[in-house]
């Protein structure tokens, strides 16, 4: 075995093969070796045979090549140095930089192992995507050629003849097909898409990009489900990339006992900030209470946007909204069920430790109780919040305030106007006791209108307001204790009491 790793250094140096064979003196120094970016191939095996006169290296048990970042493993490989040929047998996986791993019974490859031809092939994409064919021919190093192919990315059988087993989701069936690394596309020839193992559509050329690929248009993964309203529903997106900074999917669907759906998602970045819309539509059938088909159509949809946008270094806005025609919409059609939408605008300013918001809120009940003359609609809706920084003592000032609009077409409507001014004051003893006093003084003012009493015939319309002085003591007592270098325990008892008039209620 020493001779044989000295001829193989001296006949070829651009090849390194470390040996680790059992009871061979020296195999441990050879494979701790320093390993060059010059050194084109690194083999590993249990027992390592060479053929001087022919330059044939037969390496067998746990074998595993690497070359160029491309790594082989199998059971035995035959290693054909003079005409750079590569035979692996049993158990044959090669792992590509991008990631893609490809299986196989054997293997024959040549030129640096970027050509070859495989049997019985199977790949794992980087996106976790199954390709499965009866053979498998590495033309380069960018593009693979399979003929008699299965892609899914659900669990797939080897393509052989007499297995059986259970069919995935949905999967393309193919004579032949080609994966392109550099132009990140699939291209398939006399392909079928199948759903359940039931060809549904034929097409003599069909091509997608790959997983890795970058934002490109094409056709996504199909989807598929059974319900018992609707019957069976296939899903068929399509992915439309308009530019580097906006795209859209739009999604048809096919339902057996209804008519088709029309769903789709857009989506655009700004240089501050993003926008995304999603919705569906679709024409029904009319029915009645009992589910009966009746004359007629009825549109039925649902639409939802969600915007963040950053105005200022502290000042931002957003919304969320979504509104859909009727209460049943989105869980007749499995869109999620809700028993209530909101729909939300808002604008917000963070600054150290100071807050101020003003949004608008409109509410959409979905359930059976829900009456939309009575849901509220909140406009504005504002707040803020004011610490000064440490005063005399660490003593902080504080300033609180907020307005809210309530407005309804039938039943009461209010708008309140709310302010909170207070101070505090910490007090630490040398033992670690914390106390801290305070007080604080709100006021409230109420305009309302046709509110309810008890007297049916003469709701409240008019203003009422309220003043509540308040003073507090906090006491906190912190215990910390190491658990390690990095780590502590704190157990900290808090006790408060609370100071405010008391109100007669009215």
């Amino acid at each position: 075995m020493n001779r044989f790793r000295s001829l193989l250094l001296k006949s070829c140096p651009a090849l390194l093969i470390a040996a680790v064979a059992s009871g061979s003196a020296g195999a441990a120094d050879l494979k701790s070796r320093v390993i060059t970016r010059d050194a084109p191939a690194l083999l590993v095996a249990e027992h390592v045979n060479y053929d001087d006169k022919n330059g044939i290296a037969n390496a067998t048990g746990n074998v595993e090549i690497v070359q160029d970042d491309n790594i082989l493993r199998a059971d035995s490989v035959i290693y054909d140095i003079n005409n750079d040929k590569v035979t692996a047998l049993g158990h044959v996986s090669i792992m590509q930089p991008s990631g893609d791993v490809f299986f196989a019974d054997n293997v024959v490859l040549t030129s640096k192992m970027q050509r070859g031809v495989v049997k019985d092939f199977q790949a794992r994409l980087k996106g976790n995507s199954l390709f499965s064919a009866r053979r498998g021919e590495r033309v380069n190093e960018s593009v693979t050629k399979l003929d008699k192919l299965v892609y899914s990315p659900c669990k797939v059988c080897k393509v052989e003849q007499g297995e059986t087993g259970k069919a995935p989701l949905w999967q393309i069936q193919a004579r032949k097909a080609k994966i392109d690394d550099e132009a990140k596309r699939v291209t398939y020839n006399d392909a079928y898409f199948d759903v359940y193992g039931v060809p549904i559509i034929y097409t003599p050329y069909f091509s997608h990009p790959t997983p890795d690929a970058p934002s490109q248009s094409g056709v996504l993964t199909p989807q598929f489900f059974r319900a018992s309203d609707l019957g069976n529903v296939i899903k068929l997106p399509v992915y439309l990339s308009l530019s580097p900074d906006m795209d859209a999917t739009i999604t048809p669907w096919y339902v057996s006992d209804e008519h088709p759906v029309l769903a789709g998602e857009f989506r655009k970045l700004f240089e501050r900030g993003e926008l995304t819309l999603n919705g569906a539509i679709t024409d029904t059938y009319n029915r009645d209470g009992d589910g009966n088909i009746i004359p007629g159509n009825q549109v039925r949809g649902y639409i939802k946007a969600n915007g963040r946008y950053q105005l200022s270094e502290y000042w931002n806005a957003g919304i969320d909204a979504e509104r859909t025609t009727d209460n049943t919409f989105l869980q007749r059609y499995r869109l999620g069920w809700r028993d209530v939408l909101t729909s939300r605008m808002y604008a917000e300013r963070i600054e150290d430790r100071n807050y101020a918001s003003v949004e608008a809120l409109s509410f959409q009940g979905l359930t059976v109780q829900d009456d939309s003359s009575v849901s509220p609609n909140v406009l504005p809706k504002a707040k803020f919040h004011y610490e000064s920084a440490p005063q005399f003592a660490g003593s902080r000032a504080t300033l609180d305030g907020g307005l809210l609009v309530t407005q309804r077409n039938e039943g009461v409507s209010a708008r309140r106007f709310s302010g909170t001014a207070g101070w505090k004051i910490p007090f630490i003893t040398r033992g670690g006791q914390i106390f801290e006093a305070g007080a604080t003084l709100r006021g409230d003012v109420y305009d309302i209108s046709d509110q309810t009493t008890n007297d049916p015939a003469n709701p409240f319309s008019g203003t009422v307001g309220r003043v509540i002085p308040q003073a507090t003591l906090n006491w906190r007592y912190p215990f910390v204790r190491k658990m390690g270098d990095n780590s502590s325990l704190m157990i900290a008892p808090v006790a408060e009491v609370a100071v405010s008039p008391r109100r007669n209620p009215q």
